[in-house]
């Protein structure tokens, strides 16, 4: 095991976290090997079971530990699945780790159909969804300006299903075109919720021009 700057890397038979296109969750594994940027990792079981996880060379997962330094990430792409006594994958990091403070979300420039629910006696507001975050949302909405501290019900469609969280408004900036442009934080969202936001977010991050230059 190459031991260069392992500041910021997983140690051996360190316990990580998993997060790919196979299940909406992470998934638990361990750091096998590594070699510079090459992780090797045991393939983690389905969640609940003792099936493992069928991936393929290609697929990119995320794959999170705690540091001295705190909670720490690094995308990576599979280049091998090895079928030896322990089955394994060979990885290649796509960049450097990230330490990640709980306060600070990945984000995602997108542009996606969105409703808000202000009052239940009430016609919702139709809207457009900009960036997304597990954190929250920022939307374009016209002629509507919600004052800040405003709570309000957002409708979203990820992955093919309606995810509706509780929001509150963090600013409205009203231009002079009458569009409204309307930032909120998530309120008390179901982890179910956060673990589909989270992964939709890091697949535009992955479908994005800047992140495959």
């Amino acid at each position: 095991m190459n031991t260069n700057g392992d500041a910021n890397w997983p140690e051996l038979h360190a316990r990580v976290e998993l997060w790919g296109p196979w299940h909406d969750f992470w998934l638990p594994s361990l750091i096998e090997d590594r070699e510079g940027t090459d992780i090797q990792v045991a393939v983690p079981n389905a969640p609940g079971s003792i099936v493992p996880v069928i991936a393929k060379p290609g697929d990119v997962l995320t794959v999170h530990w705690v540091s001295a330094r705190g909670a720490t990430e690094v995308d990576c792409r599979i280049i091998e699945v090895a079928r030896n006594t322990l089955a394994s994958w060979r990885t290649q990091a796509l960049g450097l780790p990230v330490v990640r403070q709980r306060r600070n979300y990945v984000r995602a420039e997108v542009h996606m159909p969105a409703t808000v629910t202000v009052q239940l006696d009430e016609a919702p507001l139709e809207g457009w969804v900009v960036d997304l975050s597990e954190g929250g949302v920022r939307m374009v909405t016209i002629g509507t300006e919600l004052p800040a501290g405003q709570r309000a019900l957002i409708q979203l469609e990820i992955e093919g299903q309606e995810v509706f969280v509780q929001a509150e408004v963090i600013r409205t900036l009203l231009d002079q075109d009458g569009c409204a442009t309307v930032a909120l934080k998530f309120v008390d969202l179901h982890h179910r919720d956060a673990d589909r936001i989270r992964r939709f977010v890091f697949t535009a991050q992955l479908r994005s021009p800047a992140r495959r230059r």
